[in-house]
């Protein structure tokens, strides 16, 4: 999968105590997986909704490109991308994105 990282260290971040009950409890692969399904999720719905995670609408397709695509939704063509939206749970981590290349 290609795209970017997002760490989050629970320690650094408020949340003190939560990395030692993860590791004593040792469950933490459920946890990211559940945290993988909900950003896949949230994924497709920003297709529907053709919004980034900032709410805001995804620029429009220019006038030339629209008159040859004749309609139609934006990154949504064929469906391959949206069907490629897939997660990962591994070492502790948990990743999520597309193996689509363009």
């Amino acid at each position: 999968m290609s795209g970017f990282s997002i760490t989050l260290d629970l320690e650094d971040h408020g949340v003190r105590g939560m990395g030692a009950f993860l590791d004593r409890v040792g469950r933490t692969d459920e946890l990211l997986d559940d945290i993988g399904g909900y950003l896949v999720t949230s994924t497709q719905w920003r297709f529907d909704d053709e919004k980034g995670p900032d709410g805001k609408a995804w620029a429009p397709w220019s006038p030339s490109y629209a008159a040859k695509r004749g309609g139609g939704r934006i990154l949504q063509d064929s469906g391959d991308l949206l069907r490629s939206i897939t997660y990962e749970v591994g070492n502790d981590e948990v990743r999520w994105g597309s193996n689509v290349v363009y």
